[in-house]
C-alpha cells in the first residue's frame, strides 16, 4: 500500500502536523489565509515528517474532531535536505511498502550534492513525481553538506528561500494562465490577461531586487536544477 509505516516512525510529530493544518483550515477567514494552499515546509527531520504527511495515505493515526481536523493533506511541500524514505541497508531504491502516491503535493527539493544519501534520496522521489507527471523542481548544490539553514551568506546555496519563492510564483502563474486561457474562451480575456502579465514582471522585479547578484553568482556555482510542472 502506498505510504504505509512500516516500521517504527515519529507518529506523534505527523499527527501534530496534521492537526495544525486542519485548524488553519477551519479558522482561515480570520487568519486571512486561502484554505486551499496550506503547505508544508520541513527542514531533515521535519523533512521526514513532512513528507509523512503529504504521502502516507489511510485512515488517520488519532480521533478526529470535525471542529479542528481536516483529512487533507498539505497542498504543497517544500523538503529541505530530509530523508528516511530509502531502504537502511540498500540505498539505491526507496524503502519497501512506500511510494510517492498519484495525488501527492507539488513538491519543491533542495539539498547538497556532498550531504550523505540525502542528494539521492530526493533525486529518487522527483523521479517518482517525474514518473506520474506530477508537479516538482529539484536543486542540488555542489558543496555546503548538512543543516545549512535559512540565513544570508555569499554561499548560492544560502539563496534558497529566493528558488522557493519562485517556484511558488512559477506554480501561481501558470494557474492564472489557465483562468486566462478559460477567460479566453468565453471572449473576455484582454484587460485580465495584460492585468496578470503586469502583475507578474512586478514580483519578479520584486524578488530581483531583493536578491541583487543572483544571476551572476547562479551562473558561477555548481547548482542543478531540474523541475516539472504538469501539462
Amino acid at each position: 500500500m502506498t505510504g504505509v509505516q512500516t516500521c517504527a516512525l515519529p507518529i506523534l510529530p505527523v499527527q501534530d502536523a496534521q492537526r495544525a493544518m486542519g485548524m488553519i483550515r477551519h479558522r482561515a477567514r480570520e487568519l486571512g489565509v486561502d484554505a486551499s494552499k496550506v503547505g508544508l515546509l520541513g527542514f531533515s527531520a521535519g523533512g521526514n515528517l513532512a513528507g509523512h504527511a503529504a504521502w502516507d495515505r489511510g485512515a488517520q493515526t488519532y480521533a478526529q474532531d470535525k471542529k479542528l481536523d481536516d483529512p487533507r493533506g498539505p497542498d504543497f511541500l517544500i523538503f529541505i535536505y530530509g530523508g528516511g524514505f530509502l531502504d537502511a541497508k540498500e540505498k539505491s531504491k526507496l524503502r519497501e511498502g512506500f511510494s510517492v502516491p498519484k495525488d501527492a503535493p507539488p513538491a519543491f527539493f533542495l539539498v547538497a550534492h556532498d550531504d550523505k544519501s540525502n542528494p539521492l534520496e530526493a533525486t529518487m522521489l522527483y523521479q517518482e513525481y517525474q514518473k506520474q507527471k506530477l508537479s516538482a523542481e529539484v536543486h542540488i548544490y555542489s558543496k555546503v553538506g548538512h543543516g545549512f539553514g535559512m540565513r544570508k551568506g555569499k554561499d548560492p546555496i544560502l539563496e534558497c528561500p529566493a528558488r522557493c519563492a519562485e517556484w511558488k510564483i512559477r506554480r501561481r502563474d501558470r494557474a492564472a494562465g489557465c483562468a486566462a486561457f478559460l477567460a479566453d474562451k468565453r471572449g473576455s480575456h484582454r484587460r485580465p490577461r495584460r492585468a496578470h502579465r503586469a502583475e507578474r514582471h512586478k514580483r519578479r522585479d520584486h524578488l530581483d531586487a531583493g536578491w541583487p547578484d543572483r544571476k551572476s553568482t547562479r551562473l558561477n556555482s555548481s547548482h542543478v536544477a531540474l523541475s516539472r510542472m504538469p501539462s
